[in-house]
């Protein structure tokens, strides 16, 4: 399809990704978007497959878009623009490029929060070791809130509000004591000393210092990439 695609950093055509059964094709019009399903629906019926339009949409970073779907072959595929956001594979995407880092970090922390409260028994149990919490803590809630955010451009703002969420969880687990007559500031030292005596037993770093980790092993490694 020469032509119907978009143009990457070393001038490469790029058509498509695949990821098992979810494709998604670029292109820089309506018409190239149209020629290339159209394509992609003829050779899938070479091989006894068909094109689920109703899972199907077009995500577009223009904003002079005055329809909200597109027909194909008499089926209305909708139109994904602006700050309208859609779900695949694990992360949030609109249209809008200036909203994206937005609505992905809040989606990483909506997701986060879903699975410390799924494991919420093992993470709170006090009968466990806070050794054996937080590797848990580590080993689960660290890689979800983590994922996909390394492609990401986050602001130092949203930097600190991956730390504020880290260290909020972290009083979770170490256990929450309020104490009526004590004074808020004495209560926030007090939870800061419970979980630096944690962070004592099984180290780890803030979500910010680890998303910067994973950018700069991604940096690295697509330097040496490039040099081979």
């Amino acid at each position: 399809m020469v032509g119907k695609s978009i143009y990457v950093d070393d001038g490469e055509a790029l058509t498509n990704i695949r990821y098992a059964d979810d494709i998604m094709l670029f292109a820089t019009s309506p018409e190239d978007l149209l020629f290339m399903i159209t394509a992609l629906k003829e050779e899938l019926a070479r091989i006894g497959l068909s094109l689920n339009a109703s899972k199907t949409k077009v995500l577009t970073t223009l904003d002079d878009i005055d329809f909200q779907s597109m027909d194909i072959d008499g089926e209305p595929v909708d139109i994904i623009s602006g700050d309208t956001a859609h779900k695949y594979l694990g992360r949030k995407l609109c249209g809008n490029l200036r909203s994206r880092n937005i609505f992905e970090l809040a989606h990483r922390v909506q997701i986060a929060w879903m699975r410390f409260h799924k494991n919420r028994d093992i993470l709170m149990d006090k009968h466990l070791s806070i050794y054996s919490r937080l590797k848990f803590f580590q080993a689960v809630i660290t890689p979800t809130i983590l994922f996909g955010l390394t492609f990401c451009a986050l602001t130092v703002q949203q930097l600190e509000s991956l730390d504020v969420l880290h260290r909020k969880m972290l009083r979770s687990i170490v256990g929450w004591v309020r104490i009526p007559t004590e004074d808020w500031s004495d209560t926030m030292s007090r939870m800061r000393e419970k979980v630096n005596a944690a962070l004592q037993i099984y180290p780890m770093q803030p979500w910010s210092s680890e998303y910067l980790r994973r950018q700069f092993r991604m940096v690295c490694r697509d330097v040496i990439d490039f040099a081979i």
